[in-house]
């Protein structure tokens, strides 16, 4: 019981007691100051006697002092039997019974049964008939009815006035065999009725009768969170009802219906309505206005018998133009006429003449979700309508509605957004059904839209195709954005067809934002993108947002922020972003030696000390000349707070060795600082001379240079007072890099790969005995910047999707669909001879259609010595010519199927959208009923203007029906989409009691046979099928034949089958789980297939990272020596590393002996490559493929779901769900997969062991037992 109706009815019993108890007891709070008998108030002296002798006193009646009164138990036992109640209308003490005055309808609902609501009558229809009229006029109470009546059932009649009814687990259900006709509820006399629907409710008709007759001039409102079942039943030929409206007769007219709430199924019969007018008598025009707000409503018009004709699933009975209208603004709608070839809602069905269908309409902002298989017959107002229409191959299972979720599953129906619905509520898209949001079929809706309102969400598992081409523009607009969607399935957009969404954080990429001081003004890259369904979908400034920065000016280092707002204007909606980034401070060097001498007695120390030199990245602008840029400092201490002073050393003695400490302060902001480091003084007797470095005649201190460039030679000179000089002692090198720059004894440099390294000049002492030409061991330094040699690519012999360029510079090929495009035949020039530098290119169209195209070139360098190199054309553009290609047209074309005429075929590409051509051919005696993919009829149906996708050469054949005229022979209608054929006839399978029937076929048309249709009798196999009852194989299954003259039986022969056996090649971790979503390593891969291995004898192969103690130590070290994995060239098998994609296929390769492919179109995985071969072959075998995008990822580790998948498909195995569903309890299961895992089967049997049959290679496994 719902809570608010329960307390409701707590209080009606409540008011109820509280009016039937006795007085003396308990009694309610009195009127104003008035005291009730037997409560004691507050003492008032003057009017109280100083004795009173109480009733029940056991004292005589002259006692003094107060009267004691026997207990409350006795007391109420001397009580007479007759109590005076309230309303009484004789004294206090009369004798008798009371009589009481007749109370109003309003007090006598306060004395109702305690389950009645506040103010509502309660009814029950097993008790009888429930009538209302409009005696209570404005203020009719309400009323709730329960119960159920069937056989000579009650029923509810309400004769006028305005009343509000609840239903509550109703059935009214009228036996078939009396002879009675009514409905389940008539509303007549201008009534006005609500219905209130509150669990599960039934309504019926008997013999002609709708379950809810709503007379013309009525109206009846539906709403609440119940269901209701209201059928016509029981109807006879030309008297047929709907389920909820009129009857039949010469009048149809039906009172207003609006359905707000609820679950509504109503089915009409005989040619009535399911929602509307009954079989007309004659030809008339039934009026009444229908509408629908809200929740899920069927109506399912009734058929005449014979299908001549029969009423709309919404709208008139048989025989009726419809007068009204209908309105459908929310909700679900399924709406289903009672013959395939006349509209779902609309005007009744007519053999002859014209229909009128009335009005339809979405209202304002509709945003109902209406399935109307043969569509709506008012279709004048059509570019008017708001919504969701499924039409063409749709039907009561393309929608559903779970926990308010509304979801669309239907592979073959045409569902398409008409107008600009805004939902309200969740929307689900299931795999293989998709929603079409672009100009509808019937060219009356140019552009439309889907909006999403905020706080609805959209699930999208299938396919949305949003656009159809580029002179429309439709959108799909999410109001809250990507966190209100979610699937995997897949976006289809044409541009200029858009999402529209707000901007969100999401959207923004920031990119380029490593940024580090250079003294120019710089920003990072921001892109705003939508990705979402597979879909990709760029935004620009200043068409979809601005940006602003703050500070506006971004060159020295610090925080910044940069904000993106929406202009309103584009495919953004409103919302802002504001994304922070820095840029960092620029490092730099300084060049100082770690050792120096002085001379002992200095005095003018400070001025003797090294110089240091100071070097930046030549890119910064910024003045590093000297000492400009900073302040070097030296302290006697590590912590650098005692300075150095000149006279620090003066009485040193010779061969001391001194410690200073530096700290150099750049005087610029933008630069890390400070740099310290430590001098090594040693003190000397003799002068101390100053260093230079010279590169012939010019004296460096710093070298920028170019990979490949020529050797240098460097020399030291020394300064003793007289200028720069050749040193008269030794002189040792040596770099800091020798990678990078390598220094002989002699001086000379060579620049062996790019980078930075700094060479030392060490100057030996020079000892003369004279202090005025001996000088003491000196450092001078040099740093080398090495930058990457530019080298460019060499295109002569460019070859684009193994073209090579015509004599303009043009590529030309046959179009193939393909975007991502082969490039070889490529070079580089400049590359040093024997070095190991390779290009690697990619290329893509942007467009794979016929005309004028452009294709971009990347190219990227690998190899060892790739990082000395520096591409100057990275990015190429090249012009191509996508012609005609033959081998991806394909063509729609049109059989006359027994007419005359010829019509036109239409070529087009593979994956193309076509429209049907309207029918030109003719027939004697025939009507044209549309097309067909079968010549019986048994295909998909259209109609002209219909479109769909072809990858195919399709033929449509023309369908036909008798005019009825002399000249027709007939023949049976077909179940394909209402066509008639002449002389068809059935193929029907039979196996024991059971049979199939397999469509109707015209004699000499190709049958061919049918696997098995049956369940297998346990251990048998379908070997084929008999033209005799227990016979010998007369066909196996794909066998052909052509059909005789008449219907032909065949009979299933069985046989036994051959039992399998599949090992368990996995079993999961201790703690009971799989890790479906993990990563699965080397030796993990390897015992699965070790566990596969019918042989497992052989020479073993042994690995130093792999101790023979190790769980997976044995299938390694066999499989290693079959040849089926290798380790590394350093002896290990690196067992706990996840394997890759590529390696884990190239083990598959090698496992099963399979032979290497020889093609393969992934742009990421290169000809040259190593594992080349082994995913081509493994592609081409189908045991795996690449991803949405058209890559491989041969580097991406793979997951343990996933090797189960290809090594299923690569041994032939697969899971039989139904043995398994029924075997849970024996199976292996595992706590982290889910039945609703992408891989739970293919997991499932790699897990479990079993024995199983098939009836052959090509068949699935049939489970018979599990080990």
């Amino acid at each position: 019981m719902k809570k608010g109706l329960w307390k409701r009815r707590a209080f009606a019993f409540l008011v109820a007691a509280a009016l039937v108890i006795p007085q003396g007891v308990y009694a309610a709070v009195p009127e104003e100051n008035e005291a009730p008998e037997n409560v004691i108030t507050e003492e008032t002296p003057e009017e109280v006697p100083g004795r009173v002798h109480d009733e029940g006193c056991t004292l005589p009646s002259d006692h003094e002092r107060d009267c004691v009164v026997a207990p409350a138990e006795k007391a109420e036992e001397t009580q007479p039997e007759k109590v005076h109640v309230e309303g009484c209308t004789l004294p206090s003490n009369h004798e008798g019974d009371c009589e009481v005055e007749e109370k109003t309808e309003e007090m006598a609902m306060l004395k109702a049964p305690q389950d009645a609501r506040d103010g509502e009558k309660q009814h029950d229809i097993e008790n009888g008939n429930v009538e209302l009229d409009n005696s209570c006029g404005e203020n009719c109470p309400g009323h709730i009815i329960t119960g159920s009546s069937t056989g000579d059932a009650n029923k509810i009649i309400v004769n006028g006035g305005t009343h509000t009814i609840t239903l509550e687990n109703v059935t009214i259900n009228p036996d078939g065999f009396l002879s009675n006709a009514y409905s389940a509820m008539d509303i007549t006399d201008n009534a006005e009725v609500t219905l209130i629907l509150e669990g599960n409710n039934t309504l019926n008709g008997h013999l002609n009768h709708p379950g809810i007759w709503v007379d013309a001039g009525t109206s009846l409102t539906i709403e609440g969170t119940g269901s209701l079942y209201a059928a016509a039943l029981g109807g006879t030929a030309g008297n047929g009802a709907a389920g909820i409206g009129s009857g039949s007769g010469t009048n149809t007219n039906f009172g207003d219906i609006t359905i707000n709430s609820g679950t509504v199924e109503a089915y009409g019969t005989v040619g009535g309505a399911g929602i509307g007018g009954g079989y007309e008598t004659g030809n008339g025009t039934a009026t009444g206005d229908i509408t629908i707000n809200g929740g899920y409503v069927k109506a399912v018009g009734g058929s005449i018998w014979g299908d001549s004709s029969a009423g709309a699933g919404i709208g008139a009975g048989e025989n009726a133009n419809y007068g009204g209208t209908i309105t459908i603004t929310g909700g679900v709608v399924y709406a289903e006429s009672g013959k395939d070839d006349m509209p779902s809602i609309g005007g009744g069905g007519h053999i002859t003449g014209d229909v009128s269908h009335g009005t339809f309409s979405t209202g304002s902002n509709g945003n109902a979700v209406i399935v109307a298989p043969n569509g709506i017959g008012a279709n004048q107002n059509a570019a008017e309508w708001d919504g969701i229409f499924a039409s063409r191959g749709s039907n009561e299972n393309t929608v559903r509605v779970e926990n308010g979720t509304v979801v669309l599953n239907d592979n073959d129906a045409n569902i398409q957004v008409w107008g600009d619905p805004v939902l309200d509520y969740d929307l689900t898209i299931e795999d293989g059904t998709t929603l079409k949001i672009h100009k509808d079929d019937r060219g009356v809706n140019n552009d439309v839209s889907l909006t999403m309102e905020k706080g609805s969400t959209l699930t999208n598992n299938g396919t949305i195709v949003l656009g159809s081409s580029k002179d429309e523009t439709s959108y799909l607009i999410l109001e809250d954005g990507v966190k209100d969607t979610d699937g995997n399935g897949t976006l289809k957009c044409t541009k200029p067809s858009a999402v529209k969404l707000p901007l969100t954080d999401e959207l923004v990429t920031m990119t380029n934002d490593d940024l580090t001081y250079n003294g120019k003004e710089q920003t990072p890259t921001v892109t705003v993108n939508l990705d979402l369904w597979k879909y990709k979908q760029d935004f620009s400034t200043p068409e979809d947002y601005s940006e602003t920065y703050n500070p506006a000016e971004s060159k020295d280092a610090g925080e910044y922020e940069i904000t993106l707002k929406s202009t309103g204007t584009g495919n953004l909606l409103d919302g802002s972003v504001t994304k922070g980034y820095k840029i960092k401070k620029a490092d730099f060097n300084v060049g100082m030696p770690s050792k120096w001498s002085v001379q002992v007695g200095e005095t003018q120390l400070l001025s003797k000390l090294p110089t240091p030199n100071i070097s930046i990245d030549s890119n910064i602008q910024d003045d590093m000349s000297g000492l400009k840029a900073g302040t070097l400092e030296w302290f006697t201490d590590e912590d650098r707070r005692i300075p150095v002073t000149d006279e620090y050393l003066k009485d040193k003695l010779a061969g001391e060795k001194i410690t200073i400490y530096g700290k150099y302060s750049h005087n610029d902001g933008n630069f890390i600082s400070p740099k310290t480091g430590s001098l090594e003084i040693t003190m000397t007797k003799y002068k101390v001379p100053n260093v230079s470095i010279y590169e012939g005649d010019k004296r460096v201190t710093q070298l920028v240079k170019t990979y490949g460039d020529l050797s240098v030679n460097l020399n030291a000179k020394i300064d003793l007072g007289n200028g720069d000089e050749p040193p008269k002692s030794e002189v040792t090198w040596i770099s800091n890099n020798p990678d990078v720059v390598f220094v002989d004894e002699n001086g000379t440099v060579t620049f062996n790969s790019q980078g930075k390294a700094v060479i030392i000049a060490t100057v030996a002492e020079y000892d003369t005995h004279d202090p005025d030409t001996s000088y003491a061991q000196v450092q001078g330094r040099v740093e080398i910047v090495v930058k990457p040699k530019a080298i460019t690519v060499d295109e002569t012999n460019l070859k684009l999707n193994g073209k090579s360029a015509e004599a303009d510079g043009t590529f030309t090929w046959p179009y193939d669909g393909i975007t991502n495009i082969s490039v070889v035949d490529v070079t580089l020039d400049g590359v040093i001879s024997g070095d190991d530098v390779t290009v690697n290119s990619s290329a893509v169209l942007d467009n794979a259609n016929e005309g004028k195209r452009t294709a971009t070139i990347t190219y990227t360098l690998t190899g060892i010595k790739a990082d000395n190199y520096k591409l100057v054309n990275n990015l190429s553009t090249k012009e191509v010519i996508i012609t005609d290609n033959p081998a991806n047209m394909v063509v729609l074309s049109y059989d006359a199927n027994g007419g005359n005429g010829s019509m036109n075929s239409q070529r087009v590409h593979k994956g193309d959208q076509v429209t049907v051509s309207a029918n030109t051919f003719t027939r004697d005696h025939y009507i044209f009923d549309g097309w067909n993919t079968q010549p019986n009829g048994n295909g998909t149906s259209y109609k002209a203007g219909d479109t769909f996708v072809i990858d195919q050469n399709v033929v449509l054949y023309a369908q036909w029906k008798s005019d009825g005229s002399s000249g027709g022979d007939g023949g049976s209608s077909s179940s394909g989409g209402g066509s008639y054929t002449s002389n068809t006839y059935w193929v029907r399978y039979h196996n024991d009691d059971d049979s199939e029937r397999d469509g109707k076929f015209i004699p000499g048309e190709t049958v061919t046979v049918k696997g098995n249709v049956f369940t297998a009798p346990v251990g048998k196999v379908l070997a084929g099928w008999s033209l005799e009852e227990d016979g010998k194989v007369d066909y196996k299954v794909g066998d052909t034949f052509r059909m005789p003259g008449s219907s032909v039986d065949l009979y299933a022969v069985w046989k036994d089958a051959e039992t399998e056996s599949h090992s368990a090649y996995i079993s999961g971790y201790p703690d009971g789980t799989v890790g479906p979503d993990k990563t699965i390593t080397r030796a993990e891969a390897a015992t699965m297939f070790y566990n596969l291995l019918a042989d497992k004898t052989g020479d073993a192969k042994t690995f130093t990272d792999v101790p023979a103690n190790q769980w997976y130590a044995k299938a390694v070290m066999t499989l290693a020596g079959k040849g089926v994995i290798s380790g590394y060239p350093d002896g290990t098998f690196k067992p706990d590393a996840s394997i890759t994609r590529a390696e884990f296929v190239t083990m598959a390769m090698n496992f099963a002996n399979a032979e290497k492919g020889t093609a393969c179109s992934f742009p990421d995985v290169p000809q040259n490559m190593w594992y080349y071969g082994a995913i081509a072959g493994a592609t081409q075998n189908g045991w795996i493929s690449g991803y949405p995008d058209g890559t491989f990822g041969p580097d991406r580790y793979i997951t343990r779901a996933e090797v189960t998948s290809v090594i299923n498909r690569m041994e032939n195995r697969a899971a039989d769900m139904s043995f398994m569903m029924d075997h849970l309890d024996e199976l292996r299961t595992f706590s982290d997969l889910s039945f609703g895992h992408w891989a739970y089967g293919s997991m499932m049997e790699a897990a479990n062991g079993h024995d199983y049959t098939r009836a052959d290679q090509n068949s699935y496994e049939s489970w018979v037992d599990i080990h």
